[in-house]
């Protein structure tokens, strides 16, 4: 799969290539500070203020922020070493600053990817059911008595970051047809919009 860059990212990519825009010090060094924001905070030296925040010129913001979003989409898409170094030759950009960045990017690549997983709103997967039957038993002031079944249910879930988690509820028969009917149904509205229309 190839990435697409936009023209602003291609832009600063061109201006993080050109030696005459960034010299070999600051593009040495806005490698190294995106790698080290690509670190667990467990991780990162501390520091008071980020090097970048230091740089006064709009070239090199520019520049940096197009590295990010460039080494953030190929670690996203899964790229190798050669795939993205292939995308940069594809842009005309300078070999061997090219070579540079996809060394970065083998360095590094674990560690984006680590935060990216992090990022999200991936919900629990539900990995187990269990259930049982009860019956609950209710009596009024006459003595007569109900016998009233209902259903004890507990969904396993495993999140992003494989913690589990049990889910435990209770419901009616109708309850829990109700619930059965509503998965039948979320699961053909699934099956809709995967399933290609003819």
């Amino acid at each position: 799969m190839e990435i697409r860059l936009s023209d602003e990212t291609l832009t600063g990519l061109r201006r993080l290539c050109n030696r005459s825009l960034v010299n070999e010090d600051y593009f040495y060094r806005l490698l190294k500070e995106f790698l080290k924001t690509g670190q667990s905070s467990a991780e990162k030296p501390e520091k008071d203020k980020s090097e970048i925040d230091e740089y006064k010129s709009d070239v090199l913001k520019t520049a940096y922020a197009s590295l990010a979003v460039l080494l953030i989409e190929a670690a996203r898409h899964d790229l190798d070493n050669f795939k993205l170094k292939t995308v940069l030759e594809g842009y005309n950009l300078d070999t061997s600053r090219i070579s540079l960045i996809v060394d970065a990017y083998q360095s590094g690549k674990s560690n984006i990817q680590t935060s990216l997983s992090k990022i999200g709103t991936n919900l629990p997967h539900i990995i187990d059911v269990r259930w049982r039957m009860d019956l609950r038993i209710e009596s009024d002031y006459l003595g007569e008595r109900a016998f009233q079944p209902y259903f004890i249910i507990e969904l396993v879930t495993v999140t992003s970051s494989n913690n589990k988690k049990i889910v435990k509820f209770s419901c009616t028969p109708e309850g829990l047809q109700e619930l059965v009917c509503s998965l039948k149904a979320a699961a053909r509205h699934v099956t809709k919009i995967i399933t290609p229309s003819k």
